[in-house]
């Protein structure tokens, strides 16, 4: 892998996540996706000195790249399972609070099978992921003091 296909990038996350769902090599799923892939792909969180997390618009930008790995199904088959195994993998990586997969799975798998039935929005999967990201941070904030 590259900067660009690398281990901390994006585009890197997703191939090693799909590499791992689908039981295929990342050098071969490389070669197959599509161009948008990787020109849509978003920056590593930046920080500045004020914040201590990372921003709320990160967040979304991610939850929007992952919402397009769902629908747009670049990688052919078990794309939902790419989709939120890359978010929950992303989110990880920039320290963004998010509950174990074990925690609330039902609700999570039932939000993400709605969007991929069209019966949720981007704005909406945006909306709902922000949310749960923030109600993390609060309880995070209360554990803390």
């Amino acid at each position: 892998m590259d900067e660009t296909t690398g281990p901390h990038s994006v585009v890197g996350e997703v191939l090693l996540v799909a590499e791992r769902v689908l039981g295929k090599d990342w050098e071969e799923l490389l070669r197959k996706l599509p161009p948008w892939v990787y020109r849509a792909a978003p920056d590593a969180p930046t920080y500045s000195f004020d914040e201590m997390s990372t921003p709320l618009e990160w967040v979304e930008e991610v939850t929007l790249y992952c919402a397009r790995i769902i629908r747009d199904r670049p990688f052919g088959k078990r794309n939902l399972k790419i989709g939120y195994e890359t978010l929950r993998m992303l989110l990880e990586w920039a320290k963004v609070p998010w509950p174990p997969p074990r925690e609330r799975n039902d609700e999570i798998a039932g939000a993400l099978e709605a969007f991929e039935a069209w019966e949720m929005t981007e704005a909406e999967l945006v909306d709902w992921v922000c949310s749960w990201v923030g109600s993390a941070r609060q309880r995070q904030g209360q554990a803390l003091a």
